[in-house]
């Protein structure tokens, strides 16, 4: 037996749609949130990951599609409060076919070194599961949620890494421009 529901809109009711307020846009994460989660991490494989995530601005989508051989060192560039490393990706599944290139920083390429040295295993995937399997979206999305859960750091979207990267640089007074294509 089927039921049938009237259901009015909110202008029926006499009510006008309101958009909602623009300060319930969340602000990114701050950079000291990021870094308290960086600093805590005890395993190899996920503080790189974080690193990565932190100081590359790539995707993770992107992440997880890289391979070992994508990975090449070029030259150091010298920056404010460091050197930077350049590497040249092809990321498979970025937004454009085109290959970009991106920059690692000095401390997430120590720490990329330090997971591949302890690393056994013939799969050419960057990052993998403890099975030796490519890593997955959901499965990144998993463990930075759980180590948030572990280092009391309230929970953010992925995409916060982003966006704390490209914020920080507009803050460091970056041209608009070379954050997009960053």
């Amino acid at each position: 037996m089927l039921k049938k529901f009237a259901v009015r809109s909110s202008r029926q009711r006499g009510a006008a749609y309101q958009r909602p307020p623009k300060s319930s846009y969340k602000q990114a994460v701050g950079q000291q949130v990021l870094e308290k989660l960086a600093a805590g991490i005890t395993d190899l494989r996920d503080r790189a990951i974080i690193l990565f995530l932190m100081d590359t601005g790539l995707r993770v989508g992107e992440l997880v599609q890289l391979d070992r051989s994508m990975i090449k060192a070029d030259a150091s560039v010298p920056r404010a409060g460091g050197r930077m490393n350049t590497a040249n990706g092809s990321l498979p599944i970025a937004k454009s076919l085109v290959p970009r290139k991106f920059f690692v920083s000095e401390r997430a390429f120590e720490a990329l070194n330090l997971y591949l040295g302890s690393r056994d295993d013939p799969n050419s995937a960057l990052f993998t599961t403890k099975s030796s399997e490519r890593l997955r979206v959901d499965q990144v999305g998993k463990l930075v949620h759980a180590w948030c859960h572990l280092l009391g750091v309230e929970r953010f979207p992925l995409n916060d890494f982003r966006r704390r990267l490209a914020t920080g640089l507009r803050e460091f007074g970056c041209n608009p421009t070379t954050i997009s294509r960053l």
